[in-house]
């Protein structure tokens, strides 16, 4: 007998996995948030925002990236703030050109590098940790459960070629509110 995987049985796969997890009803509505996000940034008429990055976790809500000037920064920050589940608005955003092609493509390959090497750390939760890379800076956000895993997972981000700083918004799980 042949096994076939349909899309609804990867579908409960997915949740299943995800559902082992203590972060469920966070992910579901961080999903919504960063849909919600998105489209307010799509939405921008002047296009000021087309060179932002959204990273969210558990209702946090990173920003990442360029805009065009202080204006376009402040307005971003406080549309951010109206969008329904966002509990806390970390702006890492910098004034300047939008990033070029080739910066985009490093960018992109540190991503994935990093993502790689924190599948098979054994200290750090793959999922418990996201990250953003803008310009060779590469943000985390998510949580910890102890000092060790912290550590490991920084320096698997500073140990990553092309990276050229790492901005930690990490927290210890039981450290609500409490960035590292």
């Amino acid at each position: 007998m042949k096994f076939r995987l349909t899309l609804a049985s990867i579908g409960f796969l997915v949740l299943a996995a995800c559902a082992t997890g203590p972060y469920l009803d966070a992910t579901f509505s961080d999903w919504g948030t960063d849909a919600a996000v998105a489209k307010m940034l799509a939405n921008d008429e002047d296009r000021r925002f087309r060179d932002v990055d959204i990273t969210v976790f558990e209702g946090r809500l990173l920003l990442t990236g360029t805009v065009p000037d202080r204006r376009a920064q402040m307005d971003l920050v406080a549309a951010a703030w109206k969008v329904d589940d966002v509990k806390q608005v970390i702006d890492e955003t910098h004034l300047g050109e939008n990033t070029r092609l080739g910066q985009g493509f490093s960018d992109t390959r540190i991503d994935a590098t990093i993502r790689t090497r924190l599948v098979a750390n054994n200290q750090v939760r793959a999922s418990n940790v996201k990250l953003s890379v803008s310009n060779g800076v590469v943000y985390l956000l998510g949580v910890a459960r102890d000092r060790d895993a912290l550590e490991s997972l920084l320096h698997t981000a500073r140990t990553s070629r092309g990276v050229t700083k790492v901005v930690s918004h990490i927290r210890y799980v039981d450290a609500p509110g409490q960035s590292l």
